[in-house]
């Protein structure tokens, strides 16, 4: 999330949003429902260290950890 954006989440008031931050956070939200989904559907197949190892985990956590 921009700075802009995250100064606006702290006020919780979406009619402060601007269009820009309120589509920056739907890309949030699909690009973590994607990946869940993958980590969702590799827990029939995988053991716990693997899905650490899984591609979808890291790429989520590095993604979130920049914001």
């Amino acid at each position: 999330m921009n700075a802009r954006a995250r100064a606006s989440a702290k006020v919780q008031d979406p009619s402060k949003y601007s269009d820009e931050d309120k589509e920056h956070m739907r890309k949030v939200v699909a690009y973590c429902k994607r990946h869940l989904a993958q980590e969702e559907h590799l827990k029939d197949s995988k053991t716990p260290e693997e899905l650490e190892q899984a591609k979808s985990t890291r790429s989520l956590k590095n993604w979130v950890s920049t914001y």
